[in-house]
């Protein structure tokens, strides 16, 4: 979260990426924050929005497979 609050902060970490003789031709500024995995809880509240969304949109035919109880365990 901090990453994304404070993106300048954490920027120069893009420069071990790139070989050190091209380092001084890059503008870190321009570079966005990357992609990360961050497992968060994904609680009732969220699941059930999930699923009115995506009935709201028709996604998937035929009933909901599992409720929340049962997709938690897999």
């Amino acid at each position: 979260m901090e990453i994304d609050l404070r993106p300048e902060l954490y920027k120069h970490y893009h420069l071990w990426s790139v070989p050190e003789k091209y380092r001084d031709q890059v503008d870190v500024r321009a570079c966005g924050t990357g992609e990360r995995i961050v497992f968060l809880e994904y609680t009732r509240e969220n699941f059930e929005a999930t699923r009115r969304w995506t009935q709201a949109h028709d996604l998937f035919s035929g009933p909901p497979s599992a409720g929340y109880d049962q997709a938690a365990l897999v």
